[in-house]
């Protein structure tokens, strides 16, 4: 049930047993008038609603005038993303392809998040996810899903061996293990020697995610001779 008052299909054999069941409807009150054709070519159904979620799209003010096309033919659910593995916090987006549904229904580790036919979904916690899409018509439904990977985003932390340089002596500034760096003075690899004061960081990738160390300042002393 929707809510409030839906539309109650159903098929029986002659001996009046079920076969199957599906309501239509939002979720306020969606009324039946009268209906036609057949599972080859699928049904229109028309009636009246005060609706407009779910099912029902449009309404223009209190009741409204409803048809419904309800295709029959067997579903063949899918839907396209950019990426399998993505960073936490990144919209993504899911895009239905089924062909033969009229209805759609999204979860996420079990979870209903949607009845549209595209998502775009924010995964706020790294680890796996199954986006599963549930597409049905009329008396019959597909299933489609994918495992999803929210990797991390990287938080370095820089070491230095000292905080003032002395001289022309150098200090060493070692970031925490990542796949790639980046240092604010060029350098690309997981440490760097600098030889003059300044302010230090370095930005790290692991996975396809990056992220910025704080920065780190430097100073320098001349030691008399």
């Amino acid at each position: 049930n929707h809510g409030g008052e839906d539309v109650l299909m159903i098929q029986t054999d002659m001996m009046g047993n079920k076969g199957w069941a599906r309501t239509y409807g939002g979720t306020l009150s969606d009324h039946p008038a009268n209906f036609i054709g057949d599972y080859t070519a699928g049904f229109l159904l028309c009636g009246y609603t005060t609706s407009n979620n779910a099912d029902v799209t449009g309404n223009h003010r209190n009741t409204d005038t409803w048809v419904c096309n309800l295709p029959c033919l067997t579903p063949n659910v899918a839907y396209t993303n950019a990426l399998d593995s993505m960073c936490v916090n990144t919209p993504t987006s899911f895009n239905s392809t089924s062909v033969n549904t009229s209805q759609y229904e999204w979860f996420v580790n079990g979870t209903s998040v949607s009845s549209s036919t595209g998502i775009v979904y924010t995964f706020n916690t790294a680890g796996s996810y199954q986006v599963e899409l549930v597409g049905s018509t009329c008396m019959m439904s597909d299933t489609y899903s994918k495992s999803i990977l929210a990797s991390p985003v990287p938080n370095p932390v820089i070491t230095a061996s000292s905080m003032m340089i002395c001289n022309s002596d150098s200090v060493l500034l070692q970031s925490t293990s990542a796949d790639t760096y980046t240092w604010s003075n060029g350098a690309t690899s997981p440490s760097t020697l600098v030889g003059s004061a300044g302010t230090y960081n370095v930005v790290v990738n692991t996975g396809g995610c990056t992220g910025m160390s704080l920065p780190v300042s430097i100073s320098s002393h001349s030691i008399p001779t």
